[in-house]
């Protein structure tokens, strides 16, 4: 799809890197690919006593106190920041691909 998109975009005479949505897609796919060999490096679980006594939590949202748990936060954090920004990476390629066919885009 990055592929097919860059190709077309090259047909309306912008060029590369022109507009902030070529170095959001480009940012996005060094992202996602760091997304994907980050879930290969998930920390492992930890082996916990099932006898030992929990610790209470401090405050309405409890702290991470693994590694793991600190991974997850972070996977979902930018899982969630890619999703936004691909919704907004597909408003803005259909704005420059109607104003390089000279119409709108709704």
């Amino acid at each position: 799809i990055a592929l097919g998109g860059g190709s077309r975009g090259t047909e309306f005479g912008s060029g590369h890197f022109s507009h902030v949505h070529h170095f959001a897609g480009a940012g996005m796919l060094v992202l996602v690919t760091f997304q994907v060999g980050n879930g290969f490096l998930r920390p492992p679980v930890e082996k916990r006593d099932p006898y030992a006594d929990e610790q209470p939590s401090v405050g309405p949202i409890p702290c991470p106190s693994s590694a793991r748990e600190w991974w997850k936060i972070g996977h979902r954090v930018m899982g969630t920041c890619l999703l936004g920004v691909g919704f907004w990476q597909i408003t803005t390629g259909l704005d420059l691909y109607a104003a390089g066919r000279g119409t709108t885009s709704w």
